[in-house]
């Protein structure tokens, strides 16, 4: 009799894995802010001279943290920690990377990423996504969740991305990256090379290429939007057959109202008394569900 729903928190989670691996630019700066959290976690030395480079430079210090698959709720809180110490992190990676052995290896190679704009514009654009994924997946968690209050947060977060799909929200990020890329003084961002696709999916026609950096770079933004929304859609869907059973239990229960036609399926279930054990339970048990701040 079990009807078949999958994990809310963990349908939340995959939107994030698959948004994330949809772009290079967003991926490629989640794996450097996972090895750096590596790097922290398992090196003292550098940990020491992080903390030390952070604490002189920075009110508030933060410890660096990798990037778990396991745990649902770390990817904003990293990449936050590494945006808002950015100096601290250039600084400690060029003082380890110039010693000797594996370890200085592997602070010379994330160096050589972080000085990039693209990583700065990568992790922003990261942030700016994940932001209300994260904030999704923590309600979705809640114990006073209902499952017509988890498709409505899932939808108002829909809502909230597709928002941010406008060239007007990516020239603001654009300008801020810009910003700290001068603050920082590291290497701007630029426009990769672009391949030519084969000619049997074009055909004669002449293919789109971004003139740009900030053209380029704004297509990848409005692509990981897309996957975002198209995933919680997908994974979240109302009229999905068990959701949809769940909804009408749940509409029963919430409001007293017996729905005979449902009922056919439970065996065990008496109408009549179902309609005033109904009336007990919500005079006992108030109804609560979800609210997004």
């Amino acid at each position: 009799m079990a009807l078949f729903v999958h994990c809310a928190a963990h349908c939340a989670n995959l939107v994030s894995e698959y948004t994330a691996e949809c772009s290079p630019l967003v991926r490629d700066a989640l794996q450097s802010v996972n090895e750096l959290g590596v790097l922290y976690k398992r090196t003292q030395k550098f940990a020491h001279i992080f903390d030390s480079s952070s604490s002189n430079t920075y009110e508030f210090s933060t410890t660096l943290k990798p990037i778990c698959p396991t745990r649902w709720l770390c990817r904003v809180r990293s990449v936050t920690a590494v945006l808002n110490q950015y100096e601290a992190v250039l600084c400690s990676l060029e003082e380890t990377s110039s010693g000797n052995g594996e370890v200085a290896t592997k602070a010379g190679g994330l160096l050589d990423r972080f000085r990039k704009g693209v990583a700065v514009l990568g992790l922003r654009v990261a942030l700016q996504i994940f932001g209300p994924l994260e904030e999704l997946n923590r309600l979705l968690q809640s114990t006073s969740i209902t499952v017509s209050g988890m498709l409505e947060a899932a939808k108002l977060v829909e809502g909230q991305l597709t928002q941010l799909r406008t060239a007007e929200m990516f020239d603001k990020i654009y300008g801020d990256v810009s910003t700290m890329i001068e603050q920082h003084d590291i290497y701007p961002v630029t426009l990769p090379r672009q391949r030519r696709p084969p000619g049997r999916f074009t055909g004669q026609a002449e293919a789109y290429r971004a003139q740009t950096a900030q053209e380029y770079f704004r297509a990848a933004f409005f692509a990981c939007i897309d996957t975002a929304v198209n995933q919680l859609s997908e994974r979240l869907d109302k009229n999905s057959p068990g959701l949809k059973s769940y909804l009408s239990l749940e509409r029963m229960l919430t409001t007293g109202e017996v729905n005979s036609e449902l009922c056919e399926a439970y065996d065990e279930l008496n109408t009549d008394s179902l309609s005033v054990q109904l009336q007990m339970f919500a005079r006992s048990y108030g109804v609560k569900t979800l609210k997004l701040s």
